[in-house]
């Protein structure tokens, strides 16, 4: 998919990966030279079990019922393990030099995630989405993180250009120098 030089002006002259992670599906991207390219998908599903498969029962020699296995309860703990494995031997493979990246991440799998792209790759993340956003398009998360820099560009230019804010932020500089906070 091309970007818009005029809707993404800054994200289209940049070479970053978008991670889009779920709970059990992620995606990854390359943004490079104004073209989105999925570069990676890592699906792992989950069992679904039919009636009372997976469970077994046997009598004891008292004569009383014993089961276990209960396939309707899933075992969430081992189907992240699993998905995060599955996720960082992608993460593995890319081997391309960006300047950072951009992580879209359930609220599940934020922290994982977040370890896993530290010890395997070493660029940084530039901006953290925390939700599921795995179905939305591209051109919808660009538009997301265009609007967080806008956020962040208005929110420069407000301390810059307003005269009482910067003289609050230097009382309070000085105040934390006093107290030790810096």
């Amino acid at each position: 998919m091309k970007i818009s030089k005029k809707n993404f002006p800054k994200i289209s002259s940049e070479k970053a990966l978008m991670i889009v992670v779920g709970v059990h599906h992620a995606k990854i991207c390359l943004i490079d030279e104004g073209v989105v390219q999925d570069i990676a998908e890592v699906i792992v599903k989950t069992p679904q079990y039919s009636d009372r498969e997976g469970q077994t029962q046997h009598r004891s020699s008292s004569g009383t019922m014993h089961g276990s296995g209960w396939p309707y309860e899933r075992n969430e703990e081992h189907e992240q393990k699993t998905f995060v494995t599955a996720l960082s031997n992608e993460l593995k493979k890319i081997k391309l030099s960006s300047n950072n990246i951009f992580l879209f991440a359930a609220s599940r799998t934020v922290e994982a995630v977040k370890n896993l792209i530290s010890k395997t790759l070493s660029i940084p993340i530039q901006h953290t989405f925390v939700g599921n956003y795995t179905k939305y398009e591209n051109h919808k998360l660009l538009a997301m993180v265009k609007k967080l820099r806008d956020k962040e560009i208005i929110r420069k230019k407000i301390i810059i250009s307003s005269p009482d804010a910067l003289k609050v932020l230097k009382k309070s500089e000085k105040v934390r120098k006093i107290i030790g906070k810096n």
